[in-house]
């Protein structure tokens, strides 16, 4: 199937780059790094619901620089389905099996595009809930069940200090195909 016509199904979704692309049947040579940090780079993480901009591409970018080298790529990879199917929060996600098989049919996807397919992910796994707990402290208005959330988890792990630059959507996207380019994705 072409990426440049309307798919017969009609779950088609164009992307930056003026592709249309069947989210339900992605296929690799579909994927674009560019639509991907566009895309991420536009997208608030915390729904829109921090107290500044934040974008999902600056998250992945600080998640990428955590991790140990092996994983990077996979890393700043980790939320890219987002580019193409939006963000759901995670309590919503759970009660939609459906979004989370697309989710993961896409992510197998990205990840045979760019050669990140066997990669371990413990570390990109406990990187993201640290550096997203240390958002949620940072970006968050305090609350009860915030605090309880939380607690013992320090914007501080293993001595390296989690910076949030609020990037702005332009920044964010040179950042993350900066980063890309780094780890040899494009």
């Amino acid at each position: 199937m072409s990426t440049q016509t309307k798919p017969k199904d009609g779950y088609w979704h164009q992307v930056f780059t003026g592709k249309s692309i069947n989210v339900l049947s992605v296929l690799p040579e579909d994927i674009s790094i560019i639509d991907i940090a566009h895309g991420l780079s536009h997208m608030c993480r915390w729904n829109g619901n921090c107290e500044r901009f934040y974008s999902v591409a600056e998250h992945s970018v600080l998640v990428s620089l955590c991790v140990p080298q092996h994983v990077a790529g996979k890393a700043l990879l980790h939320d890219a389905a987002e580019a193409y199917l939006g963000d759901c929060i995670t309590s919503i996600k759970a009660m939609l099996p459906d979004f989370h098989v697309m989710e993961e049919r896409l992510s197998t996807a990205i990840y045979e595009k760019y050669g990140v397919v066997e990669q371990d992910y413990a570390h990109i796994k406990m990187w993201d809930q640290v550096i997203g707990k240390s958002e949620a402290r940072t970006m968050m208005k305090p609350t009860r069940f915030m605090e309880e959330a939380l607690k013992n988890i320090s914007c501080i792990a293993s001595g390296m200090p989690i910076d949030f630059k609020f990037m702005s959507p332009e920044e964010a996207k040179l950042a993350f195909l900066d980063r890309a380019g780094v780890l040899g994705l494009i």
